[in-house]
């Protein structure tokens, strides 16, 4: 999709500097309408790709980095808030939405910057990274905050969330 629109871009940058030539348009208003779609291109491409509540990047982002899995030492690491349902239900939506906040907090400032964080989805959160424990050091942070995850870590998604339930509480 980026790709795509950047395509569109050097469509629109050729025609907007052909018609400014032709018609006798100044060229500021080229450049105005430049970074306008520039502008555009970028929120549409963080919609995309970002989870709107956390700003982690979405299971769109995900499964298309799982599936381009390069380096052999890389790690799926799936983290599952336990409970969450309970939560929601007993301590009411808003505490819900504090408790993701709080997780994606300990996950972000967790990983390194060559780690990739994700939502993968309403309590389900998955990293991408060259350390398997990474996961184990986030559940021992977040029990100080008495919230349970349960964690599993493989080389391919399926094998991360396999083990994942195989720890679940």
């Amino acid at each position: 999709i980026f790709n795509i629109m950047l395509a569109l871009f050097r469509v629109y940058t050729y025609t907007v500097h052909k018609m400014s030539r032709t018609k006798g348009h100044n060229m500021e208003l080229s450049i105005v309408l430049n970074v306008i779609l520039i502008v555009v291109c970028i929120h549409l491409y963080r919609q995309l790709r970002l989870d709107s509540f956390t700003e982690l990047l979405n299971k769109a982002q995900f499964n298309q980095d799982v599936q381009q899995l390069k380096r052999k030492n890389d790690t799926v690491v799936i983290i599952d808030i336990d409970k969450f349902k309970t939560i929601n239900d007993t301590m009411g939506h808003e505490y819900g939405d504090e408790t993701i906040k709080l997780v994606y907090k300990v996950i972000k400032a967790s990983i390194r910057s060559t780690d990739r964080a994700y939502r993968i989805g309403g309590d389900e959160f998955g990293i991408i990274c060259s350390c398997a424990s990474i996961g184990d050091r986030i559940q021992a942070e977040l029990q100080r905050y008495d919230i349970d995850v349960s964690v599993g870590s493989g080389n391919s998604y399926q094998s991360a969330d396999k083990a994942m339930y195989v720890n679940k509480v």
